[in-house]
């Protein structure tokens, strides 16, 4: 895996010119590649070019409903954030270790969530290295039990995680937990140590209704733990073409609980992220354009616009 950002993408993100980045890489010697007439940086060069500074944050994927994508969008926010040369944590606390099969890994043998917290392992130590500007603590299905052993051994939901991660922003810029679907101590917690969290939803009646008891859950943990949670609801798998998705759309922006926490930016339909995964790639190891390399792009800059210094 090799995601690339090319020079036109740079030039929009930084409102200058073509030309004007190709300067800029030169004058400066900044490491870049080539591909036919397309020049392109990895993100090492992106780190120099950018040399963005973010407040770091904790970033979680949150949603009680399965299959709406929150595997998918913290990888590639992931990924497109590393593009503009910051680095970024993906942290995989779903048994079904999805995020971590995006990755290609065998991780048997390898930390879990359950074993740093079990073990009191230091969380460092069990991120793996998964792509330039990227680390990952991968998931087993044996994670499935770490929200009956947060109970059992009364471990407290407001510092386990809060103690465990936020260390982590003094070497990260960006920290993605990808999270099961479920309302239990796990997700809890992880809630209470993220800095906001991203309900990722589909244009369907059960999202709707995972979304409304997700922020009712939210709301509740707010009040328990003197926490204000900050919630930012994403639409994915958005059609154009279809009424659901525009009545899905209208339904949260008139909405007087939703419509200030949906994103500006909202995600396409595309065969190319299955299609990415299949291969063991992120949609930006290619440099052809599409809808979905667009879309990413537009969430994670507004993400970066909640994050910028």
């Amino acid at each position: 895996m090799q995601p690339k950002i090319q020079f036109i993408d740079a030039a929009t993100f930084l409102n200058v010119t073509l030309q004007g980045i190709h300067k800029h890489v030169k004058t400066q010697g900044i490491p870049y590649h080539k591909a036919g007439n397309k020049n392109y940086l990895t993100h090492e060069g992106a780190k120099q070019l950018f040399n963005l500074k973010v407040i770091p944050k904790i970033i979680a994927f949150e949603l009680v409903k399965g299959g709406v994508g929150k595997t998918s969008l913290s990888f590639h926010c992931a990924v497109r954030a590393s593009l503009y040369g910051l680095k970024c944590a993906l942290i995989d606390l779903d048994q079904q270790a999805n995020l971590t099969r995006a990755f290609r890994l065998n991780t048997n043998n390898h930390p879990i969530m359950i074993d740093v917290i079990k073990d009191k392992l230091n969380i460092n130590n069990a991120l793996l290295n998964v792509a330039s500007g990227i680390d990952l603590l991968p998931s087993r299905f044996e994670n499935a039990m770490l929200n009956t052993f947060l109970l059992i051994n009364a471990i407290p939901l407001d510092r386990v995680f809060k103690q465990l991660l936020e260390p982590l922003k003094n070497t990260y810029d960006l920290v993605f937990i990808d999270c099961p679907p479920d309302l239990g101590a796990t997700v809890t917690s992880t809630a209470i140590a993220s800095d906001f969290i991203f309900a990722p939803i589909e244009p369907d009646e059960f999202s709707m209704s995972g979304l409304e008891l997700t922020l009712n859950e939210l709301g509740n943990i707010s009040q328990k733990y003197d926490k204000n949670i900050l919630v930012k609801i994403v639409l994915n798998k958005f059609n154009t073409k279809t009424n659901l998705s525009h009545q899905t759309l209208a339904t949260l922006v008139n909405n007087e609980k939703t419509r200030n926490l949906v994103c500006k930016s909202f995600i396409r339909t595309s065969q190319d992220f299955p299609n990415a995964f299949d291969k063991g790639l992120s949609i930006f190891d290619t440099l052809k354009a599409s809808i979905a390399k667009e879309d990413i792009d537009l969430l994670t800059r507004e993400l970066l616009e909640i994050c910028r210094a």
